[in-house]
């Protein structure tokens, strides 16, 4: 019964959520009934002006945003055309506004503002976010700058999305330092080290040489302040705490003209793993820096395959690890580029299990007790190094090399305790130890 009330309940609540969500929808057309594709749509609250939501126009013409139950006002701006704007009340359902008609501006602007305050700005395949306008002076790292942007998100595995769909590129200061470990650029570069940021539609890769400009990739490209820039900055971040706990984050990065290249790691003993089980399977068994291909695919792995330090995830006793990641990108000259990237981590961790045992008698029960701690210490490694040369505008050599060793080792300690009602206890230890190497 309580689960059918339960049920009721959630169904309810879901629908009252949907109900709450109204599209508005309509169409822009040019005086001569031409779809204006391009133009820019922005919602904003009436009272505080304040940007609730914006999109941009399909092939035809037509247009969809989101909004609440409220009253609006509505910003269509399109490039050499005279900006509209309208009020307008949004109630239960969707509201269908139209054609709506942009007449031409006799002087032709050269860039298309969407907020009277020039908080984003649109050139082309290129969306710029005016970072500043955005913050409210309590951010500390680019993941929190980030979620403050309009269709800019994290989603559950730390990979930074656009309009719900994650980025295939995450530059910084236009080069791809990280990969596909978003998480180890949005969770460690501060925030006063962060400019403009942009969002790129049709992104195209250094060593790309088609000549068809609608590549399909989208890349979000974060903006080093000048100050940072032509010289090797760091961040230390200390902690301590009671039983000897500590952490020790040294972070140092270089963003000159030919070279971009960021040092992070991490030595603690607070039991927090640096990689996840996703992040192992994307280091192995893909490529973070082969740009070639952007089919997905999925991968099945054993987790005998898998290191303890990060199967056991946060069910150990303790846990110390050391962990390194050194990226660089350079650029030597306008035809050469080389890449490369480098995670290093030691663990070293306690596991614990019990186990019990009761026997029943004729004269009296029989117990048995068993503790076992298992301590493991684990290798892991991983580099990649590419390089590439384009000898002209139509021909250009990728030599990539891609070696990665694993290397964990275990002790395994055995300790079992016995006793017997009115008998002495016994203790039994053992002891083992198991080495696994890979290199590919």
């Amino acid at each position: 019964m309580i689960f059918k009330r339960l049920t009721v309940f959630i169904l309810l609540l879901s629908t009252q959520l949907t109900i709450s969500q109204s599209q508005i929808k309509g169409q822009i057309l040019s005086i001569e009934k031409e779809p204006l594709q391009g133009t820019t749509i922005i919602l904003k609250s009436q009272d505080s002006q304040k940007t609730i939501n914006f999109t941009n126009l399909s092939e035809n013409g037509s247009f969809t945003i989101i909004a609440k139950k409220g009253t609006y006002t509505l910003d269509i701006s399109y490039l050499g055309y005279k900006k509209t704007t309208k009020l307008i009340e949004v109630f239960e359902g969707d509201l269908e506004m139209g054609i709506i008609t942009l007449t031409q501006n006799t002087s032709v602007l050269e860039e298309v503002f969407l907020q009277a305050e020039k908080n984003i700005i649109i050139r082309g395949d290129t969306t710029i976010y005016k970072t500043k306008k955005f913050l409210n002076g309590n951010e500390k790292n680019l993941l929190d700058i980030l979620l403050n942007l309009p269709e800019i998100g994290i989603n559950q595995n730390g990979q930074v999305t656009y309009r719900g769909k994650v980025v295939d590129r995450l530059l910084l200061d236009n080069e791809n330092l990280f990969k596909n470990q978003h998480q180890f650029a949005t969770e460690n570069i501060p925030s006063e080290m962060i400019g403009n940021v942009e969002v790129i539609k049709n992104y195209k890769d250094f060593e790309n040489i088609s000549k068809n400009d609608k590549t399909g990739i989208t890349a979000l490209n974060i903006n080093i302040n000048d100050n940072f820039k032509g010289k090797i900055t760091g961040v230390m971040d200390v902690e301590a705490g009671i039983e000897n706990k500590y952490l020790f984050k040294p972070l140092l990065f270089n963003f000159r003209k030919k070279i971009k290249s960021s040092l992070i790691s991490n030595f603690n003993n607070t039991g927090v793993a640096p990689l996840t089980t996703q992040d192992y399977n994307e280091l192995i068994n893909a490529n973070p820096i082969d740009y070639d291909s952007n089919s997905s695919k999925v991968v099945f792995i054993k987790n005998d395959n898998i290191p303890q330090f990060i199967l056991a995830k946060d069910k150990v006793k303790s846990r110390s690890s050391n962990f390194s990641t050194l990226s660089a990108v350079i650029s030597p000259s306008k035809k050469i580029k080389l890449d490369f990237y480098n995670i290093f981590n030691h663990s070293r961790q306690k596991r614990l299990f019990s186990k019990e045992q009761t026997l029943t008698t004729n004269t009296f029960p029989l117990s048995n007790f068993e503790n076992q701690s298992i301590i493991e210490e684990n290798y892991f490694g991983i580099s990649h190094i590419k390089g590439v040369y384009k000898t002209n505008e139509t021909s250009v050599h990728v030599p990539c090399n891609r070696p990665y060793a694993c290397c964990s080792t275990a002790r395994r300690q055995k300790e079992s305790l016995k006793r017997k009602k009115n008998f002495q206890s016994c203790e039994t230890k053992a002891s083992s130890r198991l080495i696994h190497c890979h290199l590919a």
